[in-house]
């Protein structure tokens, strides 16, 4: 009887590792994906300024969305739900 609940335990996790090592792989894959889809950075001194300035532009905007979800009170409540979790 132990001999046999052991073999259940390890099947058990044998299961659970499988499943966690799928969802391993299906993240990889899609993150694979979605890293393809960049474009690689340039060593040409011309295009690295056009990256640079189309980055400052995408992270300004970025700021001001944080900045306007800040003072609604949106990330601060969500930050306390995090916490409180």
């Amino acid at each position: 009887m132990c001999l046999q609940s052991n073999f259940e335990e390890q099947l058990r996790n044998v299961l659970r590792f499988h499943a966690s090592l799928d969802e391993h792989v299906h993240w990889l894959g899609s993150t694979e994906t979605a890293l393809s889809g960049f474009r690689r950075p340039s060593k040409l001194v011309d295009r690295v300024e056009q990256q640079i300035a189309r980055h400052k532009v995408k992270a300004a905007a970025c700021w001001f969305t944080c900045f306007v979800l800040v003072t609604l009170g949106v990330l601060r409540a969500f930050a306390r739900t995090q916490f409180v979790t």
